[in-house]
């Protein structure tokens, strides 16, 4: 299986991660890590893969950073980060961004 690491956001910058691992050219999904770096007692992730639910997919702290790693579908994947269980807070280290129809925006990592 050839696998390749594709690394969608600069390794110097503070906050946020996207990254995704392939298994194959026809896998259904992919691998994805995300991570961010920043002050919290929580981090969760939400988005449509998990119905904008805001305590479903939370990511794990080592040494300052926190992440998760998941299994997502192709295809475009809107999301956000939720800081202490309130504030959501858009990936700053993410290549697209999407309004969100409620006078903010989303981060959105391509899966393919």
């Amino acid at each position: 299986m050839r696998k390749r690491l594709l690394i969608l956001c600069a390794t110097f910058a503070m906050m946020g991660c996207a990254a995704y691992r392939t298994n194959g050219p026809d896998a259904e999904f992919r691998e994805v890590v995300f991570s961010y770096e920043g002050k919290a007692r929580s981090v969760c992730i939400t988005g449509d893969f998990n119905h904008w639910a805001h305590d479903s997919h939370c990511l794990l702290q080592n040494q300052g950073v926190w992440s998760i790693r998941l299994r997502l579908p192709h295809g475009p994947i809107h999301y956000a980060f939720v800081v202490d269980g309130k504030e959501w807070v858009m990936d700053p280290k993410a290549l697209f961004v999407e309004n969100d129809g409620f006078g903010k925006q989303n981060s959105v990592v391509m899966i393919e």
